[in-house]
């Protein structure tokens, strides 16, 4: 339980910031289908500031099963990023940014999900749940 205290413990006191990528969501039971698209925008990316003190934590995952690699807005020379198994690599900023590679979603989930031709007429699974996420901590 000690790797997950910790993750917790880093969001514990933040508070969000702005969306900075990627798709803002639909309503309840709204969900992305051949009747109201969602197109992906390859990945999600949120800022939250700490609310005891100075830094921000970013958090960003894949919101397709493609990996992608992403620049991320850095507003210090270096940061810790933080894996969903509280692994943590620090990263440094290059031009004002933190390179990342993000993995893609393998959670595929949605209708259909069955390999049935008839029904994939009416459209593809999706991926209700993204890649990885990772967490910058500034």
């Amino acid at each position: 339980m000690k790797r997950i205290d910790s993750i917790t413990k880093e969001l514990s006191d933040v508070e969000l910031v702005e969306q900075l990528h990627g798709n803002r969501g639909t309503g309840f039971l709204e969900g992305c289908s051949p009747y109201h698209p969602r197109p992906a925008t390859g990945y999600n990316l949120f800022e939250f500031k700490k609310t005891r003190g100075p830094g921000r934590v970013l958090i960003c995952f894949s919101d397709s099963s493609a990996a992608v690699d992403i620049s991320v807005p850095a507003k210090a020379p270096s940061a810790v990023l933080v894996d969903r198994h509280n692994n943590r690599t620090r990263v440094f900023a290059k031009g004002g940014c933190y390179a990342l590679h993000l993995p893609g979603a393998t959670n595929e989930a949605g209708w259909p999900t069955v390999n049935d031709p008839q029904a994939k007429a009416m459209g593809k699974p999706e991926h209700l749940v993204g890649g990885a996420t990772y967490l910058v901590i500034e």
